[in-house]
């Protein structure tokens, strides 16, 4: 459970990441990294498995942050690559961009009350476009949450169309955005 303060009301509110998603909205001039690491050791502290999906740079960032959780097991990271080869078994998940059916296989691997970190939605959309990238996320939010799993996904809203950022806000749960480097609920 995540306490997350809401713009609107002023309330804070809790959010069981284990059994919701969430659309995190992020510019890319804020310390985003910061806020997903944060999230990790909260879920982490709880006792929560947690899958981080996420591309380079940040994927080396992630993974001395949060080394700890990596070498006791209860984070596995998966590295999202334009020009890397398939690799289920090693240490780090690389799956290529060209090779998203993978996703599915590390999916239905998750245990009752995981969560999914799922950070590089941008970079999919301007690698493969809205049309795949939409049902891309649909279908594995779907098995994710048959996995009994919970998801937050992030998104640069500078980067995409109005309409195609709000079919993703559409898709999830929840909507939050980073304000001023903290994370405000905005439904």
């Amino acid at each position: 459970m995540i306490i997350i303060p809401s713009g609107r009301t002023g309330n804070d509110r809790s959010l069981d990441l284990g059994k919701e998603s969430i659309l995190i909205e992020y510019d890319p001039t804020s310390k985003y990294e910061k806020i997903v690491i944060e999230i990790a050791n909260d879920v982490l502290e709880r006792g929560s498995y947690v899958l981080l999906v996420s591309s380079p740079p940040r994927t080396g960032v992630y993974l001395d942050a949060l080394k700890k959780h990596f070498e006791n097991g209860t984070l596995r990271l998966v590295n999202l690559s334009i020009t890397g080869t398939l690799s289920l078994e090693s240490e780090v998940i690389e799956i290529p961009v060209q090779q998203l059916e993978w996703f599915s296989d590390v999916f239905r691997r998750l245990t009752k009350g995981s969560i999914v970190i799922f950070e590089p939605l941008s970079d999919i959309i301007l690698h493969l476009g809205m049309e795949q990238s939409y049902k891309f996320l649909r279908q594995n939010i779907e098995l994710i949450q048959k996995m009994g799993a919970g998801i937050a996904v992030m998104i640069n809203y500078n980067a995409h169309r109005k309409e195609d950022l709000s079919a993703f806000e559409n898709l999830l749960l929840n909507l939050a955005r980073i304000s001023d480097d903290r994370l405000v609920m905005i439904r």
